[in-house]
């Protein structure tokens, strides 16, 4: 996630886009702004001597910005195994079909037979 661009955006605005996504992929841009983010300013915190105003200033930025990426990663995880059920369901799906097909098929095939002796001639 670091070669994404890192976009100008606010705690504030991905918690609404956190709130209120549409898509998966939204949540998802929304998890790697917050990460990038989040490790960027995270990063930071060595620049100022320790206890000083801008030290705990960036210290409250971190604890902002880490309360969305923890949100948004669970978040994330949480429609990951989401859609690893679907996927599931889909492939139980799809091999009920194909099971279902065999026994058309099959079915098929015995009402279009003929016996000649104990051979089945299938028309």
């Amino acid at each position: 996630m670091s070669g994404r661009p890192l976009r100008d955006i606010t705690v504030e605005e991905l918690w609404k886009i956190a709130m209120n996504y549409k898509t998966t992929q939204k949540l998802v841009d929304a998890y790697a702004d917050a990460h990038n983010k989040f490790w960027l300013i995270e990063d930071e915190i060595y620049d100022y001597e320790e206890n000083s105003a801008e030290y705990k200033q960036t210290e409250m930025k971190i604890d902002s910005w880490e309360k969305i990426y923890d949100y948004l990663e669970g978040k994330v995880v949480a429609c990951a195994k989401e859609e690893a059920k679907l996927k599931v369901l889909l492939i139980d799906c799809k091999l009920i079909m194909n099971s279902l097909d065999v026994i058309i098929n099959l079915e098929f095939s015995v009402n279009k037979a003929i016996f000649v002796g104990n051979s089945p001639v299938y028309l």
